[in-house]
């Protein structure tokens, strides 16, 4: 998700603090409108954080958060604040660590947004222009999935996996979506900028969500409310 305001409205009129942060990804996306640019980093975060307000929900984004020193603290220190929800939008690839992993969300992690192009590694990899982020990117869902489970008594961690559909990857998206619902993701979340044409929605049994197609759900909804763009996206 492209979010373009610091408090965004969210579902059920829920208010979320927007944390952007970061400078460095470590994969570099052809979809990505990120890259090359300094969100700064989480010491001029936790102000924001500190600063509730009315929010409800943290959202980390930015330039791939997740690897930024200071994360885990940050996650911690919204958790200490009772943020109800506390979300990071990343590649997915540093929870390939499974020590990092069970610290994220021992520290309050509860929802994961992964950005996964395709389940095809040619595909995957032209796409983000780094080698071997398919097979980290896939074990990292793998760790959330299975420690989530083992080492959170309070509630299990969504996670939620994007497909931002370009000419590389849109004639197998069904596929990729059936090889996400095998990794027993949360929700999937299909973005489609307009630029491809009479792209269908995907049969599954994962909760599927869609940006850019002719039916609406409640992220088309988000659009209208200046939450979420409708051509770029962080997510």
């Amino acid at each position: 998700m492209l979010l373009n305001q610091d408090i965004g409205h969210l579902e059920d009129g829920v208010s979320a603090k927007i944390i952007r942060v970061g400078k460095g990804c470590n994969n570099h996306c052809i979809t990505c409108n990120s890259c090359g640019k300094d969100f700064g980093n989480f010491s001029n975060a936790l102000k924001k954080i500190q600063n509730k307000g009315n929010s409800e929900q943290v959202i980390f984004t930015g330039s791939e958060p997740a690897i930024q020193p200071g994360f885990i603290e940050a996650v911690k220190m919204s958790s200490n604040l009772e943020y109800r929800s506390i979300q990071v939008i990343s590649n997915g690839r540093i929870f390939a660590s499974g020590d990092f992993t069970k610290k994220a969300l021992e520290a309050g992690l509860s929802e994961i947004l992964i950005k996964f192009p395709s389940h095809k590694k040619d595909i995957f990899e032209k796409i983000t222009r780094v080698p071997g982020s398919y097979e980290q990117t896939i074990q990292g869902i793998k760790n959330l999935k299975r420690r989530s489970k083992k080492f959170n008594y309070l509630f299990e961690a969504v996670v939620v996996c994007g497909i931002y559909i370009t000419e590389d990857n849109n004639n197998e998206i069904q596929e990729t979506v059936g090889f996400l619902e095998k990794l027993d993701v949360d929700e999937i979340f299909l973005i489609n900028t307009g630029e491809l044409k009479n792209i269908e929605v995907p049969k599954t049994k994962v909760p599927i969500f869609t940006l850019g197609f002719k039916s609406t759900n409640r992220y088309e909804d988000y659009v209208k409310k200046g939450v979420l763009s409708p051509k770029t996206t962080d997510f």
